[in-house]
């Protein structure tokens, strides 16, 4: 890991107060200025945010899988590729929903990372409203995932 991630580099710390009951996106592009505007956008649209400059930065925080929650990320990352985070958390039997977000996809790699799982694909620049729909499905999908696995036993 270089120094300059390292610095970078901060642990996931537990939601507090009203951001607590809040959805959260976890965001990952290596692009500051991006994760600056869609971090904003996002908290505007009321969602908890937290951000990541690499796959690797987001896979070591060791995240509960709490819902609801979801993953919007870059396909070309430094380190990890966004299809090789997604490969990682469907092999770990994660049921984390995930938007992609490029400026670089052809339609074999739209295609790939949609049969893989993705909720959406979406071109950079985006539109800031088409983002929040996106991520209200990506929410919606992984609410729905996890009420069906939710076991409440009879008293």
């Amino acid at each position: 890991m270089t120094a300059q991630l390292a610095a970078t580099r901060e642990k996931a710390k537990p939601l507090k107060g009203e951001a607590a009951f809040r959805p959260l996106v976890h965001v990952v592009d290596d692009d500051p200025s991006f994760r600056t505007a869609v971090k904003r956008r996002l908290e505007l649209a009321g969602y908890s945010v937290r951000t990541y400059v690499t796959a690797e930065q987001f896979l070591d925080q060791q995240l509960a899988e709490i819902a609801p929650s979801c993953l919007l990320t870059d396909l070309k990352l430094p380190g990890l590729s966004g299809l090789e985070l997604q490969d990682r958390l469907r092999a770990v039997g994660s049921t984390l929903s995930i938007v992609f977000i490029s400026g670089f996809a052809d339609s074999d790699v739209r295609r790939k990372a949609i049969e893989a799982g993705a909720i959406d694909f979406l071109t950079k620049p985006v539109d800031s409203n088409q983002l929040v729909r996106s991520i209200n499905a990506a929410i919606a999908a992984r609410t729905r995932c996890c009420s069906q696995h939710l076991y409440i036993p009879a008293p």
